[in-house]
This record gives structure tokens, sequence and C-alpha cells, in this order.
């Protein structure tokens, strides 16, 4: 049976990668505490501006950290996970690491979103991990006419964008004590001016990897319906948009 978490095996083998990604002649180390595991490259000389990056024991999301000492790293990482309101994940981020550690993570789309916040970033979702989108965005995708879903339409980095950043911003809400946001602020202001764009992910020696990727059809009637500048076909939300 899987383990509930990220395994310190598990954390090695992300940790060689993502050294092996920036510093290839460095060799990946690992420091375990409760929340998850630090890693960093150690070499001979020390590399300027190099930082500590942070498993998370419950998702294997790596983020990265100054280059403190790791006892340091793990207090402050710790206090920042306890201390902050942690927003629900749009998706099984546990399963989706290990199926990256196992599998080549081509081909796929990475959404950039900018909004008044933090910048949101979002792969679309593939193999047995299934998207667990925000309420208002599994709302819209119930409500899309079934002539516009494409295929894994549901699974789109763009769909994807959208339910992380009206997370964040319910677990922002929760913590002031605030109720979750409504359709019309999310239309208002969350995603007030701003802007999204998609690549695709390819292998190295692709030609089309890191190219600009349009959204399709589901994907640009879902931006419309949550407030975008985008142009679907007319009408398109004509029957099924509560507030039409």
């Amino acid at each position: 049976m899987t383990a509930p978490g990220i395994t310190a095996n598990e954390a090695r083998r992300i940790a060689a990668r993502w050294v092996a990604e920036s510093s290839p002649d460095l060799s990946p180390q690992l420091y375990e505490f409760d929340a998850g595991f630090v890693v960093w490259g150690a070499g001979a000389d020390p590399q300027l501006g190099a930082g500590r990056g942070v498993i998370d024991r419950e998702t294997g999301e790596l983020s990265v950290w100054p280059a403190l000492p790791v006892e340091v790293v793990a207090q402050r990482y710790r206090a920042a996970r306890t201390s902050l309101p942690r927003p629900r994940a749009a998706g099984d981020q546990l399963t989706q690491v290990r199926r990256d550690l196992d599998r080549v993570g081509t081909p796929a789309t990475i959404t950039y979103l900018l909004i008044d916040g933090p910048p949101v970033t979002a792969r679309s979702v593939k193999g047995d991990s299934a998207p667990q989108h925000h309420p208002l965005v599994e709302d819209a995708l119930q409500r899309l006419p079934v002539e516009f879903r494409e295929r894994g339409y549901q699974r789109c980095s763009e769909v994807v964008a959208l339910s992380v950043a009206l997370l964040a911003e319910d677990a922002r809400r929760a913590g002031a004590g605030v109720a979750p946001t409504t359709l019309d602020e999310a239309r208002k202001r969350v995603f007030r001016g701003a802007e999204l764009v998609t690549y695709r992910v390819r292998e190295p020696a692709d030609p089309q990897d890191a190219v600009l990727g349009a959204p399709c059809l589901s994907c640009l009637a879902m931006l419309a319906y949550f407030g975008f500048d985008v142009a679907p076909p007319e009408d398109f939300w004509a029957e099924t948009d509560p507030d039409a």
C-alpha cells in the first residue's frame, strides 16, 4: 500500500532531479523533518545564489528558500505552513508528483495567470490524478454546453489556473473570517485585468516545446464566463450563465 505522504526515497529522487536541472555537478543532499524534506546541492565550491528546496511531506510540492542552515529553513517552513491558511489544491498533487517520478511529464501545457496578487502557475492534469476544482469553476464546467466540451476540457491548465486562483483567494478570505468568493466577485475583482498565457511542454528536441498554446474552445468559454477579454462564439453562455 502506498504511503500517505512523500517517502524519504521519493524525496531523494525529487531532490536529484531538482539539483541536476540547475547544477548537475553537485550532489543532492536531504534533511528530513516533520513537515517534509530540505534538499540542496553540495559540492567543492559554494554556489553563488544557491538556495534550499523544501519538499512538502503531504503534497510533494517543492518550494525554494534562502540558503540558510537547514534547521533554520525547516523551522521557517514549519512556521509558514502553520501560520498561513493553506488553500485546497485543485488536484491530487501527491499522485501527480509520483506520476512524474516514474513517467515523462510530457506532453503537457503550463499556464501562467497574472492577477492582482501572487501569480498563479498551473499545469494540465494527467493520468489517474483527477482535478478538484473550485466550486465556481466546477459549476461553470457543469453548465458548459455539451457541443463545446473538448476532450479533456476539465484537465486543461487554463481551467486549473482559474481554480488555483480562486482557492487561494478563498483561503485568504477564510483566514480573515470572510465568506467564500462569489461569481460576481470573481469576475469583477479576482480576475479583473488578469492576463493569462499558456505554453506547450514537450520533449527538449521537439520544436513545439515552450511554444505558446492557444486556449481550446472549452477554455475560451470558461475564460469568457469569468470575465476575461476573449471572444468565444456569440451568445455562448446565453442560456447557461446565471447572471446573463
